[in-house]
């Protein structure tokens, strides 16, 4: 729930952003399937109104009555699939055997289909996602210790840089060997380097 209302908070901040093409998809798609039609503040307006309502139960209802098939597989009551999708490698190779055929049975699916069902299901962790991998100040203490360079990319010591004119891309090498090529404004951010 927390991620659905921070992604519609977030699409309603950006209601200015949205592109003249997006909104009409927007209502064509809504048209069609017969919702109403709301701008995303709106939309996010009403989805914070009904969010604390909503329950677990609820939620999950949908998909298991979607997919009824699956959810209640084995069960005398279940609807039969229409059709069931196993996707495969076409070889395999197997120690001591070598590169053989793939085979598999339409037991051994309902087999794998059933094992699966009896799996406890456990939500992902929730993961934070760092605003930075490294910080400022552990960059700069990085940059004395390493003093990162550009070095010679040809035989020639004073040519640090290659500039394409067709492509505008400079290519440059650093003293560790990585390559870097950048285009337009990193001009500025490399040269301090």
């Amino acid at each position: 729930m927390d991620a659905l209302l921070k992604d519609s908070e977030h699409l309603a901040a950006m209601i200015d952003n949205v592109s003249s093409v997006d909104n009409l998809d927007f209502v064509m798609e809504n048209y069609a399937l017969g919702h109403t039609v709301m701008d995303q503040r709106q939309g996010h307006g009403c989805l914070v109104s009904v969010a604390e309502t909503v329950t677990l139960e609820e939620v999950n209802s949908a998909p298991a009555e979607v997919l009824e098939f699956i959810s209640d597989f084995g069960k005398p009551t279940a609807p039969l699939p229409a059709a069931i999708v196993a996707c495969v490698p076409k070889r395999v190779h197997i120690d001591g055997v070598g590169e053989t055929d793939f085979k598999i049975s339409p037991d051994e699916i309902t087999a794998a289909i059933g094992a699966g069902l009896e799996e406890p299901i456990e939500p992902e962790p929730e993961l934070e996602v760092p605003k930075e991998l490294i910080s400022s100040s552990e960059l700069h203490e990085l940059k004395l210790q390493q003093k990162p360079a550009f070095i010679s990319l040809n035989q020639d010591p004073s040519t640090s840089k290659v500039y394409d004119e067709e492509t505008g891309i400079t290519e440059l090498c650093l003293s560790n060997g990585i390559p870097v090529n950048y285009k337009g404004v990193l001009e500025q951010l490399l040269g301090g380097l």
